[in-house]
């Protein structure tokens, strides 16, 4: 008997809906894709700094320094596990041809740093999240440079001047822990150490990144400030790892917030589109309703059987939505899983998207057992009685049409129709508003995004 009600009610408002089912099930499939580009991208993070070996603070230099006097500092501090100085030669981009272009790279923001793999930790990874291991002639390339000067492999990078040319054939990739977000101005491309030797003989000005591993991390402020204090070399920008760890979740994060937003915006929609249907449905079912309670019929059985549809309607859009976002979640999380690698899956990527969708169906349940409680208003005598709530028409004698000679009269009865039942309308007012902030937050966020 319930399923002949349920699809007599659907085959009645077929179009609404529909209409409810497409946006709780739209709802779902965001937030679901939003947590996990969340997870992902904590997972990847982790994954990528274990990977790289990442420095827990690092001191950019430029210009000439004393490597004897950070050696002798860093021994003397209990603090410190290990110690590192990076040499990074920045190349101007008027020196650079990519592929067989005979004009070089112009107009550019990112400096070109140009290095060796590291020895110790800090390492340079391929896109399969490997150390990058090079022979002469070879080189890595930032995955930054390779997405906008669409670089594939065996292509060739030309770096010449006056002087000195030399040719490297593109044999991978960069994963950098350090300056691989594209907020970073700068990206380091990788070639062999023989290489590196002609490089610096012939090219560019040196730029050093002292850097520094601790024995406990959690202590990496009070290294900071003691560094600070030190006469070693500060000509540049200091950065510890928790700046690290947020700036390669900035963007991502970002776009994964918006999403989840976006989401929880939709399932707004939603509500108030099952609010306008609820209204109207006990509208035009008050008699019925007034019937079953004459009858005997106990008002939480009157209650389910109108709770039952939502139930299957908003149970049946987030397990659609659930499912789909299985299959999204590459496109979502393409970005992450370049510029940042995959790390193993777990149970976490298949249960948190769950949980969240089940969240969307409990939000879209309680509302509809919140919208119910009017039956708790509702007599049998006056529905039997008078035939509609009292609330929707409270002023039928209101605007009569006899009255109204020199106005159209479909237009009246329109104008009239909103005003008499202006809470309902309502509700229609607010789902436009938010459908356009909808399509505008994100459109500007874009924009701003892809603003030089």
């Amino acid at each position: 008997m319930l399923r002949k009600m349920l699809k007599k009610d659907f085959l009645r408002k077929k179009i609404i809906t529909i209409a409810i089912f497409i946006f709780i099930m739209l709802s779902a499939i965001l937030i679901a894709s939003g947590v996990n580009m969340f997870i992902e991208l904590s997972n990847s993070l982790t994954y990528l700094f274990e990977k790289s070996n990442a420095p827990h603070f690092i001191q950019y230099h430029a210009g000439e320094f004393d490597q004897a006097a950070i050696d002798e500092w860093a021994l003397g501090n209990e603090l410190i596990k290990e110690q590192q100085t990076a040499v990074s030669i920045n190349i101007h981009e008027s020196n650079i041809y990519y592929k067989d272009s005979p004009t070089p790279e112009t107009g550019g923001v990112m400096e070109m740093g140009f290095v060796k793999q590291n020895p110790s930790f800090d390492f340079l990874l391929d896109l399969q999240s490997e150390i990058i291991e090079l022979v002469d002639g070879e080189i890595a390339v930032p995955i930054y440079t390779m997405k906008n000067n669409d670089i594939q492999i065996g292509d060739t990078v030309r770096i010449q001047n006056d002087q000195t040319r030399m040719e490297f054939t593109v044999v991978d990739f960069v994963r950098d822990v350090q300056m691989n977000p594209s907020i970073i101005s700068s990206k380091r491309f990788v070639v062999s150490d023989n290489d590196f030797e002609t490089l610096k003989e012939n090219f560019g000005e040196l730029e050093y990144q002292i850097g520094f591993q601790l024995n406990d991390v959690s202590r990496v402020a009070e290294f900071g400030s003691t560094y600070k204090l030190s006469d070693l070399p500060q000509k540049g920008p200091p950065i510890d790892v928790d700046l690290l760890k947020t700036i390669n979740a900035l963007t991502d994060g970002l776009i994964a917030a918006v999403i989840i937003f976006i989401s929880l915006l939709l399932n707004i929609v939603a509500l108030l589109c099952l609010r306008f249907t609820i209204l109207a449905t006990i509208e035009e079912d008050y008699k019925e309703i007034g019937v079953m309670k004459a009858i005997g019929i106990l008002q939480p059985e009157i209650k389910k059987i109108y709770l039952s549809k939502y139930v299957v309607m908003a149970a049946s859009a987030s397990a659609a939505g659930y499912i789909l976002s299985l299959f999204l979640n590459k496109l979502f999380s393409a970005n992450i899983l370049l510029y940042i690698g995959s790390a193993p899956k777990n149970m976490v990527h298949l249960i948190a998207p769950f949980l969240a969708t089940s969240v969307i169906f409990f939000i879209v349940l309680f509302y509809c057992m919140l919208m119910l409680r009017r039956f708790d208003r509702i007599t049998a005598v006056q529905a039997l009685r008078l035939g509609n709530m009292g609330e929707t028409y409270s002023g039928k004698s209101l605007f009569p049409l006899y009255k109204t000679s020199r106005f159209n009269v479909n237009i009246f009865l329109g104008l009239r129709d909103v005003f008499l039942r202006f809470r309902l309308y309502t509700l229609l007012f607010f789902v436009f508003m938010v459908c356009t902030f909808i399509i505008i937050v994100p459109l500007n966020f874009l924009n701003t995004l892809q603003s030089p």
